[in-house]
Parts: C-alpha cells; structure tokens; sequence
C-alpha cells in the first residue's frame, strides 16, 4: 500500500490503515526484514510503528485477536489509533510469552504505546494491555499505555494489568 512505508528502523502509517493492512503490505515485501508476522491468530509486532498525524490505524481483533510487541518496538500514535476487540501484550522473542518484570529483572526493556503531538483520538473497546513498560538506564521509563498531549479519546469495558504505570496522561483532555 502506498500509505505504508517500511524503512529498516520502522513502519509509518500515512492516511487510514489496519493490521490486515499491515500483513497484506509484510506479504508482499516479503524480502523485507518482517514488521509483522502472523502465527496462528496471534501477530508479533517487529519493528516500531508510527502513525502519522491526520492518520489513522485500526487494531481489531477480527484481523488478529492478539497483538503481541518484541521488546525494542512501540506504537507511536500521532493522528488516531482503535484497539477494538485485542489484547495487546509484550512478547519475548525467544518463548513468545508476555515479558514479566520483578524487582530482580525491573531492567528488561518491554513495549509501549503512546501518543505524540499532534494525537488527535485513540478509542479503546473491549481490550486489555498487558505486560507493557518499563525502566531501564538507557532509555528512561516508557509507562505501558500513555496518553501524551491527546485532544480526545474514549476508553470502554478493557483492561490494563500487569504494565510497569498501568496507563498514563499528561496535558490530556475529553477522555472517557
């Protein structure tokens, strides 16, 4: 798709887009390192994402009923995200299961999702984020789910558990 650029330290999402989308465009680039990959009903995240201001990017179950991040990726919402029916969760590159932290391991790197200046709305229905943030030396603390200077968003029936600040607003306004 014209609307997706895959450079090697990232994928940018520019006008409205889906995870199928997403797969469809990782098909067809197939010589490209993955960005995603599809196992079973699950997708693993590989790379970043960053959706651009005045796009959007759909996250919905019936495209991939769980979203699984690598420790080094993030999703950088800029312009407008749904998380419809999905779990989003970090994923371990060599097991695949959720990356957990403790007071022994508190310095694993683990996924995030946040937004950005200009995001414009992120709706959340019927999800559940886990397993997201952290604290390491290097890169600081990355909360699980933040909302960063978000103009608006709605968040219904969808949990946040086991994040290293569960979810995060900063100059955030008209969230419900």
């Amino acid at each position: 798709s014209a609307q997706i650029y895959g450079r090697s330290d990232r994928v940018v999402i520019d006008q409205e887009e889906s995870l199928s989308s997403l797969l469809q465009y990782q098909a067809a680039n197939e010589s490209s390192v993955p960005s995603i990959e599809k196992i079973g009903k699950v997708c693993y995240l590989h790379k970043p994402i960053h959706i651009s201001a005045q796009s959007t990017l759909r996250f919905e179950g019936k495209d991939c009923p769980e979203l699984r991040l690598y420790p080094n990726s993030y999703i950088r919402i800029a312009g407008k995200a749904y998380f419809m029916d999905i779990k989003v969760t970090s994923a371990d590159p060599l097991t695949k299961a959720p990356i957990q932290i403790s007071r022994e391991t508190h310095n694993k790197v683990r996924p995030h999702i946040y937004t950005d200046v200009p995001a414009e709305y992120v709706h959340i229905e019927n999800s559940e984020f886990s397993y997201l943030g952290s604290f390491t030396g290097e890169k600081g603390s990355t909360w699980g789910v933040s909302f960063w200077h978000l103009k608006s968003g709605y968040v219904n029936n969808s949990k946040f558990h086991h994040n290293y600040f569960g979810i995060y607003t900063w100059e955030t306004k008209n969230v419900t």
